[in-house]
């Protein structure tokens, strides 16, 4: 495993590592993903180091082959309605924790997203890309996908 995931998955809490991104009947689908990987499930990890508020479901970490860089993706389930501040927070949350075990010397990226059962409104869509999560000083936009489809992370992912 590369030297940066490993210190990832052992600065997470073996505990908090899963094999798999789901919950309450919604799946981002692994297909596409490199394998060394690590799947962080929050709801443990934030127990298990003491931090109180909101969360995201999973964090993601990954290194990309083509441009050499860690992807950290913060990911929340959601069934079919939603609060676009409230998903804000929650990802940012995700995030904040995420970079508490990647090593400074490391480039990376970060990517929140949404991963939803149902089809979108006009309304949700147009909040959701007004609702900004801030990393770093940056604003980040939250990519939007489908529950339970196959490569829908991977076709998220398309923006970094």
């Amino acid at each position: 495993m590369n030297e940066v995931l490993f210190r990832i998955k052992t600065g997470g809490g073996a505990e908090s590592i899963g094999e798999s991104c789901k919950e309450s009947g919604c799946r981002a689908s692994m297909a596409g993903i490199p394998r060394e990987r690590v799947i962080v499930d929050c709801n443990r990890a934030f127990e298990n180091h003491g931090v109180p508020g909101k969360r995201c479901d999973c964090l993601l970490f990954f290194w990309h082959p083509q441009i050499h860089r860690l992807i950290v993706v913060s990911i929340e389930l959601k069934g079919r309605r939603f609060v676009a501040g409230s998903v804000r927070d929650q990802l940012q949350a995700g995030l904040r924790f995420a970079f508490r075990f990647v090593p400074g010397n490391v480039r990376s990226s970060a990517v929140p997203i949404l991963m939803r059962k149902g089809r979108m409104n006009r309304h949700e869509f147009r909040a959701l890309n007004r609702s900004k999560v801030m990393l770093h000083g940056r604003e980040l936009t939250i990519t939007a996908a489908k529950c339970n489809q196959e490569k829908n992370l991977i076709n998220a992912l398309q923006v970094c």
